[in-house]
């Protein structure tokens, strides 16, 4: 049986790993990781790296990224460049 520490342990990382999955990022968020602009970042493919139409703002279309989408964004482009 398993005590309470392994259960809490247990519980911990799949609240990460549900975290994980569901995490999002603005167009603004992507800037700042990445240091560039959000012009930038807007201007990557939705092949590249797919995003989430959450609505229409009054000039651009509100984008979300997956925090999975972006890491293979990411994975890609280190593989790319190395």
């Amino acid at each position: 049986m398993p005590t309470v520490d392994e259960i809490r342990a247990r519980a911990m990382r799949h609240e990460a790993d549900v975290n994980r999955g569901t995490a999002f990022f603005t167009v603004a968020d992507l800037a700042a990781r990445w240091t560039c602009s959000a012009t930038t970042v807007r201007a990557i493919p939705v092949d590249a790296l797919p995003y989430i139409n959450v609505g229409q703002g009054l000039t651009k279309v509100i984008r979300r990224y997956r925090l999975a989408d972006v890491e293979a964004y990411e994975e890609r482009r280190l593989a790319k460049a190395g």
